[in-house]
């Protein structure tokens, strides 16, 4: 699922709603020519790039569940009920305050959330991170990309082993 179209990027903070399954229909009618599949461009060679589990999801409870593929929608509610989980994006520096803002502030008010409180707190400490990365001279911030970058580096060696 990490790798399907993105989908994460569309979540809200209230999060969405997944239901995982295997499915026989998934590979049925890929593209023969392009993109080019490293086994073939075959049901068996679509299969093995990208297996068959697949999965519907909706933004909100009063929505329908969508997917790709409109044949996978007659699922049987035991397996619903087995499968469904709730995804909650995690919140990049970059995109929480233009993206999320809204959502935010509705979490300020009272709306309910899992993680209230973390939200709101993951939020002003961005805000207040701002301010004072507005206020270092030009040579600090420098500095502290420099250590960032350093720090990133440790994490991408540490997640992909020596």
């Amino acid at each position: 699922m990490l790798t399907v179209h993105r989908w994460y990027k569309h979540l809200s903070l209230f999060g969405g709603e997944f239901v995982v399954f295997l499915s026989p229909h998934l590979g049925v009618g890929y593209p023969n020519e392009y993109p080019r599949l490293p086994n073939g461009n075959t049901l068996d060679g679509y299969r093995f790039a990208f297996g068959t589990l697949d999965y519907i999801y909706r933004r909100h409870a009063s929505e329908p569940f969508v997917n790709d593929l409109p044949s996978v929608l007659g699922i049987e509610d035991e397996l619903m009920k087995a499968t469904r989980f709730t995804v909650y994006p995690i919140i990049s520096p970059r995109i929480f305050g233009s993206v999320h803002s809204d959502v935010v502030e509705s979490i300020r008010q009272g709306a309910s959330h899992p993680h209230a409180s973390a939200v709101i707190d993951a939020n002003d400490s961005r805000k207040l991170a701002e301010q004072h990365w507005h206020n270092l001279f030009p040579s600090h911030r420098e500095l502290e990309r420099m250590r960032v970058r350093s720090c990133l580096e440790r994490i991408r060696q540490w997640m992909t082993g020596p």
